[in-house]
């Protein structure tokens, strides 16, 4: 299931590339409400990346739309440099990085 979401994700990147009107945080974004609008079940989806001119990553793109613009929890960095799967149980939901 997420394999076949993060290469669904890449997909619509590569193909939103052609578009010379839009921002990569507004194709980022389209990224995330595609994927959101196929999956019902997906409370949040995000898209992390550090912003040019800042050292720090950031929420670039989600469907929580007050989450954009914060930055990157700890598992979410560990996620991304450890190129690892992470899982927390949060309430009644599971959050997998």
């Amino acid at each position: 299931m997420i394999r076949k979401i993060v290469f669904i994700a890449l997909a619509l990147f590569f193909i939103g590339c052609e578009s010379k009107t839009e921002t990569p945080y507004q194709k980022a974004q389209k990224i995330v409400e595609t994927i959101v609008s196929f999956h019902e079940n997906l409370v949040r989806l995000s898209i992390h990346a550090i912003p040019k001119g800042e050292t720090k990553s950031r929420i670039i793109a989600c469907n929580v739309k007050k989450k954009i613009g914060i930055f990157s929890h700890p598992e979410d960095i560990q996620a991304i440099t450890e190129k690892k799967t992470t899982l927390l149980h949060e309430d009644n939901k599971i959050d997998i990085t």
